[in-house]
């Protein structure tokens, strides 16, 4: 049963606004020993309020109409999407459903502890194909960019994919090699898979199927990794940790901050989820002189959209203006070489050699 829930609405202005236009960036944390979802300011941390509850909630994601989806796990499993206050029932009647993430195509996959893998339509619930059952229950499902389908198996210690076009099971993705009760997973802007194992964060090549290494280690941070893992739009890795919400650098795997604090938090949402539409940024130029660094993005993009740019370790934005354009601008820089890209957009990037006199145009 959903539970009724005040929204902060007041931190918004008077009544509710569209998903899409809520804010820039939202964060979601679900708090599963309280069974509430709450929501925050996706740029600082602020918590604005709970958002949502349901009873035994599960896994959940956000889908392209910018609602949340959430499974309610039980022998006669649910799934609600939430814009604020009640939900709105979607499926009922699945058996033990585990995990849920959203499709290429903008539907729903949800996978019972059976192994089975259901498609189903995002707005009516209704079953739209079948993918290969996995071996046997799945932890976490994420869609990559290569357009598979990855799952984890925390009980034996593997990660699974599948075709995510004909949904035929591929076999094991990666076993062992310092996987334990693999959590979430999670790709980054650099292409690579990212997965919470065991108070670490390990990095793999998603081509190669190599381990390059963990990425954080939470005793050295200072923390305890929990299960749940998410790259926010800012290209920065979020992190699950009593109390809070850990940021760390997405390039380094630095300890930035603590990003919100948070008891028992779990599974960690963006929206808009990570990106912008890359085939409309039409042009990417860096200069660098006197040590100021400077990026102009030329694009059709909606005036006021936020486009992040990574200047080696360094993420800053630029804000579209009427005609399409953005500008960021990096200062103090050293004269050595800089990586300078747009996260989230594979191939757009501007290595310059140096910082004195040195251009880029891609």
């Amino acid at each position: 049963m959903v539970r009724n829930v005040a929204v902060m609405l007041a931190l918004l202005g008077a009544g509710p606004l569209p998903a899409a236009l809520a804010g820039d960036v939202d964060m979601f944390v679900a708090r599963y020993r309280t069974d509430e979802v709450f929501r925050f300011d996706g740029r600082t941390g602020e918590r604005l309020g709970v958002f949502a509850a349901l009873e035994n909630i599960a896994t959940g994601c956000v889908g392209p109409d910018g609602l949340l989806y959430f499974i309610q796990y039980g022998r006669n499993s649910r799934i609600w999407k939430f814009d604020g206050g009640e939900g709105v029932l979607v499926r009922e009647a699945l058996l033990y459903a585990t995990a849920l993430c959203l499709t290429p195509d903008g539907n729903l996959l949800v996978c019972h502890d059976s192994g089975t893998i259901i498609k189903l339509d995002r707005n009516t619930g209704r079953g739209i194909d079948t993918f290969e059952p996995a071996p046997r229950a799945i932890g976490n499902l994420t869609f990559g960019p290569d357009g598979k389908l990855y799952a984890t198996d925390p009980l034996y210690d593997r990660i699974f994919h599948w075709d995510g076009h004909t949904g035929a099971f591929l076999g094991e993705f990666t076993r062992g090699g310092g996987l334990d009760a693999p959590g979430t997973l999670a790709f980054g802007p650099d292409g690579h898979l990212y997965v919470a194992s065991a108070n670490r964060v390990l990095r793999y090549d998603s081509l190669t199927k190599q381990l390059l290494g963990v990425f954080i280690d939470g005793r050295r941070a200072g923390i305890n990794v929990g299960p749940s893992i998410a790259f926010g739009p800012d290209a920065n890795l979020y992190v699950a940790s009593t109390p809070g919400v850990w940021r760390f650098n997405g390039a380094s795997g630095q300890l930035i901050d603590r990003f919100t604090h948070l008891k028992y938090p779990g599974q960690i949402l963006f929206r808009p989820p990570d990106g912008v539409e890359c085939d409309r940024i039409k042009r990417f130029r860096t200069r660098c002189k006197n040590g100021l660094l400077t990026c102009i993005i030329r694009s059709d993009l909606p005036e006021g959209t936020r486009v992040h740019v990574r200047n080696n370790d360094e993420t800053s934005f630029a804000r579209v203006d009427a005609r399409g354009r953005g500008k960021v601008r990096f200062e103090n820089q050293t004269n050595e070489p800089h990586n300078v890209s747009i996260p989230w957009c594979r191939g757009i990037a501007c290595p310059l050699l140096r910082c004195e006199g040195d251009k880029c145009r891609d």
